[in-house]
């Protein structure tokens, strides 16, 4: 049995037929959002991950411009690695922009 650590590559289909762990529980979570069609989403779930270049040249462009994941922030071209609700406050400050944001609401 192989690990496959990135979900967006699940790997290939175990030979007899069932789905692999990965692709179980993203179906589960699927059911559990309310996906509609779960027959279409575990079909999109068996494809290659070749098979959503959209998907590839986003990936590629995020790894050029050394974005390690999401949330990532740039504003007019400059990159802020705030996390947390303060810190992002503290960049709208920096910026002179006021948030309008109550994270108690």
């Amino acid at each position: 049995m192989q690990a496959y650590g990135n979900h967006s590559q699940p790997g290939p289909e175990p030979e007899d037929g069932k789905m692999s762990k990965p692709r179980t529980i993203m179906v589960t979570f699927a059911e559990e959002a309310g996906v509609p069609d779960l027959a279409a989403f575990e079909e999109c779930v068996r494809l290659p991950a070749d098979s959503f270049p959209r998907i590839q040249a986003g990936r590629e462009l995020g790894e050029r411009r050394n974005i390690g994941g999401t949330p990532t922030l740039f504003v007019n071209g400059r990159r802020f690695d705030a996390r947390s609700f303060a810190e992002l406050q503290g960049v709208a400050e920096e910026l002179g922009l006021e948030s309008g944001m109550n994270p108690a609401e």
